[in-house]
């Protein structure tokens, strides 16, 4: 089997989605924001949006750096434990199974969702995301 995603962050990136820091990316919207938590909390992968590339029609390239997001993981960790991707990373020695739950993340799925619609009414209707914000 080939490893598709790379499970080596232990910490979530400067503007993870789920940081409830204030420079966290905002504004995925309720549509968008559930999607997500839903497939994670179902057990799909999510990557850091740090280690993913588009190609010049804005198509997601997959290629062999990307990194399960740990903000993801996190998440999981402090809602349901493990998610199915993170325990198959690590029965095949992917994963070491740690991840800094001290991080500063959501402390749920729901308030992912909360934050990212409350920012997303904030958004410009021209932009598809919101940037971090300012502080």
């Amino acid at each position: 089997m080939t490893q598709q995603m790379l499970f080596e962050m232990q910490r979530p990136c400067f503007n993870c989605p789920f940081s409830k820091r204030p420079h966290a990316i905002r504004g995925l919207g309720k549509e968008r924001a559930t999607e997500i938590s839903e497939s994670i909390a179902a057990g799909a992968t999510f990557p850091c949006h740090k280690t993913t590339f588009e190609d010049e029609n804005g198509a997601r390239i997959i290629h062999p750096n990307e990194q399960m997001c740990a903000g993801a993981m996190i998440v999981c960790e402090k809602t349901q434990g493990p998610n199915q991707a993170m325990i198959l990373a690590r029965m095949l020695g992917w994963w070491g199974g740690r991840v800094d739950t001290k991080s500063p993340v959501v402390d749920s799925w729901d308030e992912f969702i909360e934050v990212q619609t409350e920012e997303a009414e904030q958004c410009p209707k021209s932009s598809s995301m919101c940037r971090p914000r300012a502080k």
